[in-house]
């Protein structure tokens, strides 16, 4: 905090109205000068100013020695229980206590007083308007990832960012979080108040026309619902972008569409989920209601499940292995069969450390519905993870012999395991570009499978499914042993040689996609 809080000292008269580098006689004395030149100006008012030196020694504590920071602050507080930038101070130390402490009654305990003392600051009226937001950022990042407990402190936070940011993304993400609690009067109320100055965001008004189709009291219209949906035209409203920029609305748009099916397969909200995704495919916001990458290349083949046989271009002339014949995805893929016995010894002993360290990634919250996910990867965006190939040398060299798979910016290889009683939510990959191998390495007895695109593929130990994950998936094991897969991506067919060679993802898109 005492970085962040000495970040921005080049601040001008307008925006410190209030503080003390615009009243030269109501601080300590201080020249203009001098109070201008205070690192931490910006989040100290006239009152926090005088104490200065107080707050600036508590400061020095927080990330060494936290608990004496939280002594230090609350004899502070004695004294100048106002004091906004004390109370937000103790509010961040009380985080890292979060960070640190090892038991559930500790943790809930420090939870409870950071979310009561943001909730104090944020409802002052004397608190600079710079304090207040950040109070704002800081109770979502405690209400949705240190102290989650429900979808409501989230809402609450974003109400109050919402207030002093109505143009910034947090007002958006406030109107899906309504929408998903079905308090949908007042996702409306925030739904107006975006479009009313970008009345083309297409995701909220398809989520304004959805919920008067969906709503089971007297202001249900789907007629009016549908005909505000024909109005809207969004080929029209992109073209005025530049192609970057029409990219990234797009992939905006879609990553948000996706979030809000997964959330609403969470709920069991499957009807509503459908509705959104035929009147989003209906305006050309996605492919199809079971497609929606957020890279989509217009011009390969498209289709949920492959056979083996399938895997070569439509045309000779589209790269070098379509065009000699040589190193042909199937006999990759074979091959990797073939070598099932030795890969399964492999992976088992790999899998023997799920427990130990990250070396597996768990998925506790994001695309599992019940039960327990573990991912652990082979070759990430063309990256050898030379941890898990040393420990699985026969696997590693078979792909690196696979350059479509290893060598591809836009691939992963990995192995996932499903506890028994795993659900993996559905869900879709981020482009199109690529496809997708599926292993069975250890398949239990009982109710498995995958569906594809709404077909359910069966799963059988050494039998190689190939699908393309821009539809939509989902992974099951309802049975009472472990499942255990090998996923290996690899480029789509009909990719051209220099098509191969496009820009990889943003690392944002690389670390969302990890688990998918």
């Amino acid at each position: 905090i005492t970085a962040t809080l000495g970040s921005e000292n080049n601040s001008t008269e307008e925006e410190n109205e209030g503080f003390c580098t615009t009243e030269k006689e109501s601080c300590d004395g201080d020249t203009d000068e001098e109070k201008q030149n205070y690192a931490k100006i910006k989040w100290t008012d006239d009152k926090d100013y005088l104490i200065r030196e107080q707050l600036d020694k508590a400061d020095d504590e927080i990330v060494p020695n936290p608990a004496v920071a939280v002594d230090m602050f609350n004899e502070i507080l004695k004294d100048h229980p106002q004091s906004g930038r004390a109370n937000y101070a103790l509010a961040r130390t009380y985080q890292f206590l979060i960070w640190k402490t090892n038991t559930t009654e500790e943790k809930s305990d420090f939870c409870e007083k950071t979310k009561t003392i943001l909730r104090n600051v944020l409802s002052w009226s004397d608190v600079s308007e710079y304090l207040k937001t950040a109070s704002g950022h800081l109770f979502l990042t405690i209400a949705e990832k240190d102290c989650f407990k429900s979808k409501s402190e989230g809402i609450e936070a974003l109400q109050f960012i919402r207030e002093y940011e109505p143009d910034s993304r947090f007002a958006i993400v406030l109107c899906h979080d309504l929408f998903l609690e079905e308090r949908y009067d007042e996702a409306l109320e925030q739904i107006e108040d975006v479009l009313s100055r970008n009345p083309v965001n297409f995701l909220l008004n398809i989520l304004k026309s959805t919920i008067m189709k969906v709503r089971k009291d007297e202001k249900k219209d789907v007629k009016q619902a549908n005909r505000m949906l024909r109005e809207l035209d969004y080929e029209e409203a992109m073209e005025g972008l530049k192609k970057d920029e029409r990219m990234q609305e797009g992939g905006l748009l879609t990553m948000d569409l996706n979030y809000l099916g997964v959330e609403l397969s969470k709920r069991n909200r499957k009807d509503i989920k459908e509705i959104i995704y035929k009147d989003a495919s209906r305006l050309h916001l996605i492919p199809s209601p079971m497609q929606r990458p957020l890279e989509l290349m217009k011009d390969l083949k498209s289709q949920p499940v492959w056979e083996l046989s399938e895997l070569q271009s439509q045309n000779r002339w589209t790269n070098a292995q379509s065009l000699t014949g040589l190193g042909q995805t199937s006999d990759k893929l074979k091959n990797i069969a073939a070598n099932l016995k030795a890969i399964k010894e492999e992976a088992q002993e790999i899998v023997k450390e799920i427990d130990d360290g990250d070396t597996w990634i768990e998925d506790k919250a994001s695309l599992v519905g019940h039960g327990s996910s573990y991912t652990r990867g082979l070759y990430l965006y063309s990256k050898k993870k030379h941890e898990t190939c040393s420990k699985s040398p026969t696997l590693c060299k078979i792909l690196k012999k696979f350059p479509d798979s290893s060598n591809c910016k836009k691939c992963i290889s990995k192995f996932v395991l499903l506890r028994p009683k795993t659900e993996v939510l559905p869900h879709v990959g981020p482009t199109n570009a690529k496809l997708r191998a599926i292993l069975p390495i250890t398949v239990p007895e009982g109710d498995i499978g995958i569906t594809v695109a709404g077909r359910d593929v069966k799963l059988e130990e050494g039998k190689i499914v190939v699908i393309d994950d821009s539809f939509e998936n989902n992974l099951w094991n309802e049975a009472e042993d472990d499942l255990l897969i090998l996923s290996i991506d690899f480029h789509h067919p009909d990719l051209k040689d220099r098509e191969k060679k496009n820009a990889a993802f943003t690392d944002h898109v690389k670390n969302k996609f990890v688990i998918y």
